[in-house]
């Protein structure tokens, strides 16, 4: 589909490319520190390397050996992303801060009489670096950016060496090193859905009654209200709310997936979702519960769902039953995070990148945004983000792939502080990729994370102790897990839910989050402020 090579937009359409070389090397002081010693010697050997990579390149320019030659300058460029005297032999232009790559040039084989020469000269100047950087990422005491330091510097520096690859965490499979995180990930995803799944199929769909309908329900949605019990308590609707019975189908297989990712979910036993089939119905229905006061009326006509006030009663008025699927999925969903890790709408990245998780297996649609198309508008590369993202049967790991192959990724660093309203459309699929990373592949860490997150506890301090790395170190495996994983991907299942066009209307707040005042034209999509769900039953 067009939207799935989004990429070509994303390579910011001038052929600019992202060569993720090793970041400029952070201060360190020297005293009596064994590992500050380590990494002052192994920068002082990357300083000597440099030179002499490239005059191993002219060496090779000036004997033909032009593949050898492109080598030794892009190893440079990997240790040294800033080396400009390697970017010019390249062919790489700098324009407005970004390096912009052309595509591989025709390249002459190497003469015969060169080739054994070449190597022999390669590895000499570089064996010596990759040995101390293996030392040093060696050591127990290493700290944990010097140990990413190390090992991505000897893989910069030699793509070949065995011993550097796995010190960097990578398996060799089909021929081909990849990350130790991604062929795990193709396995735990289809576990995953398949957990979803097999509930899903076993689960009949209800059939909703008007005998069913409480007088409560009958209240909000009016006299001729059908009703179904549910697995999380009941659902209730209008005649011309179709999806009745598809919502109160989806909760069995939505817990059991939560509970196979995350963690085992408080039970929703008191819940009621109550269906509306357009904003102006709903608006009625609020509008008659005497529980919402006149603000909180106010609040609730510039959304499209709303928790009534101190209960599990959801509201919800979306414009199209695909959008009221995936928001009384998201209420439940982001119900538990607040309850189990006091996760909000202010851990936006945590709260939207698990939302369109499970949104990707349960319903196979991202129809509920905190973004506005049109805010974009001026950013050719943005705005042709926002509209893949939200197109019928967007692949968002795919888009997610593209994106981090792009100048346009935020960086995990980036998205960290950000509430759900601040994330817009790159800063949203970077959660959602870092999201699935956790989940597929990182699976022992996804509770300590959640919990370190919700506790509002410095990134630096948990990346270091759940994931073993620093924000940036991640960011750069993130980034490559993405393409690998996408590479390697096999054929995806249809999706149990039909896609149906995304509603014009802003976007629900998250689960038990009042939203701001109405927003005028063209301002930002409602805030939603830090209140917490209803409280959790006993």
């Amino acid at each position: 589909m067009r939207h799935h090579r989004v990429a070509v937009v994303l390579a910011l359409a001038a052929a600019a490319a992202v060569a993720i070389s090793l970041p400029a090397a952070g201060p360190v002081r020297a005293g009596g520190d064994p590992s500050v010693a380590a990494v002052m010697e192994l920068r002082k050997a990357k300083d000597a390397l440099l030179p002499k990579l490239a005059a191993h390149a002219k060496w090779c320019r000036a004997n033909k050996c032009i593949r050898e030659s492109r080598d030794a300058w892009l190893r440079v460029v990997s240790l040294d992303g800033e080396n400009a005297e390697a970017r010019k032999a390249l062919g790489h232009e700098k324009k407005n801060g970004r390096w912009y790559i052309p595509a591989v040039p025709k390249m002459t084989d190497t003469p015969p009489e060169f080739v054994e020469q070449a190597e022999t000269r390669r590895k000499a100047i570089i064996d010596e670096y990759v040995a101390k950087a293996l030392a040093v990422a060696a050591e127990a005491e290493t700290p944990v950016a010097v140990r990413e330091e190390a090992t991505d510097g000897a893989v910069a520096a030699d793509p070949t060496n065995d011993a550097a690859r796995k010190a960097h965490h990578e398996a060799l499979v089909n021929g081909q090193w990849v990350l130790e995180e991604t062929p795990a990930a193709h396995a735990r995803h289809a576990e995953l859905v398949a957990v979803f799944k097999t509930k899903f199929d076993a689960t009949p769909i209800p059939a909703p009654a008007a005998a069913a309908a409480s007088d409560t329900d009958k209240e909000a949605l009016g006299p001729d209200a059908v009703a179904v019990d549910s697995h999380f308590g009941r659902v209730a609707g209008t005649p011309r709310n179709d999806e009745v019975g598809d919502v109160a189908r989806l909760q069995p297989g939505l817990e059991a997936l939560f509970r196979k990712a995350v963690a085992e979910p408080r039970s929703l036993r008191r819940m009621k979702v109550l269906l509306f089939p357009d904003h102006a119905a709903g608006m009625a229905g609020v509008n008659r519960d005497a529980r919402f006061d006149a603000g909180q009326k106010a609040m609730a006509d510039a959304l499209l769902g709303m928790w009534a006030p101190g209960t599990l009663d959801y509201y919800c008025y979306g414009e199209t039953p695909a959008g009221r699927r995936e928001a009384s999925m998201r209420a439940a969903a982001g119900t538990w995070l607040f309850w189990k890790y006091q996760v909000d709408a202010k851990k936006g990245w945590a709260l939207e990148g698990m939302n369109h998780w499970l949104s990707d297996i349960v319903l196979g649609t991202h129809k509920v945004t905190y973004f506005r198309p049109q805010e974009y508008a001026g950013n050719q590369v943005i705005s042709a983000l926002s509209d893949a993202l939200r197109a019928d049967g967007a692949d968002w790991m795919q888009l997610g792939a593209d994106l981090a192959n792009s100048e346009e990724w935020p960086g995990l660093r980036g998205i960290l502080a950000k509430d759900v309203n601040a994330l817009g459309p790159e800063g949203l699929l970077a959660s959602y990729v870092f999201t699935r990373y956790l989940i597929e592949s990182r699976p022992t860490a996804i509770e300590g994370v959640l919990t370190s997150v919700g506790a509002i506890e410095p990134p630096d301090q948990w990346f270091a102790r759940h994931l073993q790395s620093t924000p940036e170190g991640l960011d750069r495996r993130v980034r490559r897990w993405a393409a690998e994983v996408v590479a390697t991907a096999p054929a995806a299942a249809p999706a149990p839910q039909p896609p149906v066009k995304a509603p014009d209307k802003p976007p629900i707040a998250p689960p038990g989050t009042p939203p701001a005042p109405p927003a005028k034209p063209g301002d930002k999509p409602p805030v939603a402020p830090p209140v917490a769900p209803p409280a959790p039953g006993k």
